[in-house]
């Protein structure tokens, strides 16, 4: 189990697993945001309340912390349902039809995806980097 504390072995490996699927005609599409801390999971974004919840592992002051920054903001919540929930079924659904099957753009433009996705990003990113200060940032012998 993921265990985060100051003693906590140090690098941690920190992955974001984001997009939306596609399903057959009538269902509602599903899009999902999950932050992975060593293999496990750390956070996942709950579309339908655009809040973040605490994965499997035992609670800490470290999810607490990580779980009340990114609830705090409309950026980290109804900004990212947007996001994947319009912009990235746009894209996939574009990307299904084949009518960019020749490489040509056509129509919108993809930028606000990957600043989407950049955005995602960095704010993982911030949060790595709060809990590297929050535990001391440094290997206990």
């Amino acid at each position: 189990p993921l265990t985060l504390n100051p003693t906590s072995t140090v690098p941690l490996t920190i992955r974001c697993f984001l997009g939306c699927e596609l399903p057959p005609e009538g269902l509602k599409d599903c899009v999902f945001f999950e932050v992975a801390v060593n293999g496990s999971s750390f956070m996942n974004f709950q579309p339908k309340t655009a809040s973040w919840t605490a994965g499997p592992q035992a609670p800490s002051s470290v999810v607490t912390y990580a779980l009340e920054q990114l609830n705090k903001y409309n950026r980290t919540r109804y900004e990212l349902r947007e996001f994947l929930q319009v912009t990235c079924v746009q894209y996939v659904q574009k990307h299904i039809t084949g009518n960019n099957s020749k490489g040509s753009q056509i129509g919108r433009s993809y930028t606000s995806l990957v600043l989407g996705i950049l955005v995602g990003c960095f704010i993982i990113t911030g949060v790595a980097v709060g809990i590297f200060l929050y535990t001391g940032g440094r290997r206990r012998c």
